[in-house]
């Protein structure tokens, strides 16, 4: 059997005629029979319990007891009842004074009997109740949200986005933990239903720019403790290009058309009167070629960034859809995912001679989004232009969306 002794503080406010009351109570001697509880409820926790209920108006109760599993195990709590009501009176309290307390009791459903007890035994009418408590079979069914990608931006925050998570089991944040740019630890919560989270002013070293997070839970809306998942740690890589993730951002738009921001998008990719290289159809905002429907064909579209990278093998993956073409024959319709040494790419004919590395993104009939992935080798830095090299020049009305692109740097 479990015995539990404690002692309740509870705030009240200063109303002497509660206390008068409850005298003028006592004055016509002992009741029979000891007053029962009222309003009893049970709040989950983790292999607890925590009970909240009304006292009644009885001085003779000394004692609560809790039992459960058919009586098999309880939990006794003593009860000071003139001082508890006293300071309920005095600090202004309506109605009953509130008594809560908790009780350890292992995962599971249970069901309880509460009853009051005087000085010497007498014990009040049962109370039922149930409850339930969680522990370890829950903490075993939860799990933590997972990363999609992770990426720098340029004013130094990391911007993370999430796979679809599903949050019936009770989740209710997300805690992310990283140290600032002046090397301070940092903390907060973020709503776990997000599909993005921007972590501010994240600290640019490759060793120290590590993000941990981890989910919260709460078993029902009123459970008393929260559960937590374990740490996943990620880290947001170094970045050598920029604005790979749909929405894309632009720098000018003409309605649906538009010009990407960052990348360098040459004539033959802005097609449509002065605009092309980014499309808003979907809502998304995608990088983009468009040739057919009533604008100009594409001859040599280059959309393109350059920068310096550092020796060592590069993963790049493409997450990209494009219609096939009546007449592809692989000289009127090219397109390739390249990197190429130097400012510039070179024309899609010369591609496969001269590009350090390449991905030939003609595929038949790939009308639905897919991952294409390349990889880069460099034995020394080395300035190199990476992007897109286009030739739509066929009679048939085509197009190609990207909506992800990673050029991360593969750990020897």
């Amino acid at each position: 059997m479990i015995k539990i002794c404690v002692l309740i503080s509870l705030s009240a406010c200063s109303d002497q005629t509660k206390w008068d009351s409850f005298k003028d109570y006592m004055k016509d001697g002992e009741i029979m029979y000891t007053g029962k509880l009222d309003s009893v409820k049970v709040f989950s926790g983790n292999e607890r319990v925590r009970f909240s209920t009304r006292l009644p108006a009885d001085p003779k109760v000394t004692k609560i007891k809790v039992l459960w599993n058919d009586g098999k195990e309880s939990a006794e709590y003593d009860v000071d009842i003139e001082r508890i009501w006293a300071e309920w009176a005095m600090e202004g309290g309506s109605g009953r004074p509130l008594f809560e307390v908790y009780t350890p009791i292992e995962e599971g459903v249970h069901s309880f009997t509460l009853y009051t007890y005087d000085a010497l035994g007498v014990a009040s009418v049962p109370v039922h109740v149930t409850g339930r408590s969680y522990g370890q079979r829950y903490q075993d069914a939860i799990s933590n949200k997972n990363v999609n990608n992770i990426v720098r931006l340029r004013n130094g925050d990391v911007q993370i986005d999430w796979f679809p998570f599903d949050t019936s089991l009770g989740a209710i944040a997300l805690e992310v933990n990283y140290i600032s740019q002046n090397g301070e630890e940092q903390q907060f919560l973020t709503d776990v239903r997000e599909d993005r989270t921007i972590v501010p002013d994240v600290i640019e070293d490759e060793e120290e720019a590590k993000i941990t997070y981890r989910t919260l839970f709460k078993p029902n809306a009123n459970a008393v403790d929260t559960f937590y998942t374990g740490y996943n740690t990620v880290s947001a890589a170094p970045v050598f290009f920029w604005n790979l993730v749909a929405p894309y951002d632009r720098i000018a738009n003409d309605g649906r058309w538009g010009i990407l921001a960052e990348w360098i998008t040459n004539d033959a990719a802005k097609n449509i009167n002065g605009f092309g290289g980014h499309d808003t159809r979907t809502g998304q905002g995608l990088l983009s070629f468009e040739a057919g429907w009533g604008t100009a064909n594409i001859v040599n579209g280059k959309i393109y960034q350059t920068a310096v990278l550092p020796a060592g093998r590069y993963k790049i993956d493409i997450d990209f859809v494009r219609n096939h073409a009546s007449n592809d024959d692989g000289t009127n319709n090219l397109i390739y995912a390249l990197v190429a040494e130097g400012a510039g790419l070179p024309n899609a004919i010369d591609v496969p001679s001269s590009a350090l590395a390449y991905s030939n993104l003609l595929f038949i009939n790939p009308e639905q989004y897919r991952m294409q992935s390349f990889e880069l080798e460099l034995t020394e830095e080395k300035e190199v232009s990476f992007g897109f090299v286009a030739n739509l020049t066929s009679t048939s009305d085509q197009f190609f969306n990207v909506r992800l692109i990673k050029f991360e740097k593969i750990e020897e």
